[in-house]
C-alpha cells in the first residue's frame, strides 16, 4: 500500500522502531522479583505503553484526519446520488429482482429487504462475481 493512502506506512514503521510492544515485555510483578516464569532475569521493558502512544500520536493524528476525509467525501457521494435518485436493477440468485438507487442502496439494504436474520448472518456479498463490502453503495445493474 502506498504512504499517501494509507497515511504514511513507512513513517509507522520508523515510529515502531526501537520499541517493544507492551506484550512482549516482562510484567512488573516478574521485573520486581528480578525473574520472569520460566525463570529466566527479567529485562526492564524497552519503552513504556505512554512513550510508544506519544512517539505514533502522529501517525494516529494523519490516520484520523485521513479517516475524516474519506467519510466526508463519500458521505457528499451519497448526498449527491440521492439528489439524482438514479434507479438500478438487482438481480437476485432466485432470479427475482429489486429495485435499488445508484450509489446509495448497499447489499446491506437488499439484505434487510430480504430477511433481517440474513442480514444478521451475511458477512460479505458477491456482486457481478466479486467480492463487495456490505456497506459499499452499489453502482449499476447487478446480480
Amino acid at each position: 500500500m502506498g504512504g499517501d493512502c494509507c497515511g504514511g506506512q513507512p513513517a509507522f514503521a520508523e515510529a515502531l522502531s526501537g520499541l517493544e510492544h507492551q506484550q512482549n515485555a516482562a510484567t512488573p510483578a516478574a521485573v520486581a522479583s528480578g525473574t520472569v516464569a520460566n525463570g529466566q532475569s527479567a529485562a526492564q521493558p524497552k519503552a513504556s505503553h505512554k512513550d510508544w502512544v506519544d512517539k505514533l500520536k502522529p501517525y494516529f493524528d494523519t490516520r484520523i484526519q485521513l479517516f475524516e476525509k474519506y467519510t466526508e467525501r463519500s458521505n457528499s457521494q451519497k448526498e449527491e446520488a440521492k439528489g439524482a435518485n438514479v434507479q438500478i436493477s438487482v438481480k437476485l440468485p432466485n432470479g427475482s429482482e429489486q429495485a435499488a438507487t445508484r450509489g446509495v442502496t448497499t447489499p446491506m439494504d437488499v439484505a434487510n429487504q430480504i430477511s433481517k436474520s440474513l442480514a444478521k448472518r451475511v458477512v460479505v456479498a458477491k456482486v457481478d462475481g466479486k467480492d463487495w463490502d456490505l456497506f459499499r453503495p452499489l453502482e449499476a445493474d447487478c446480480q
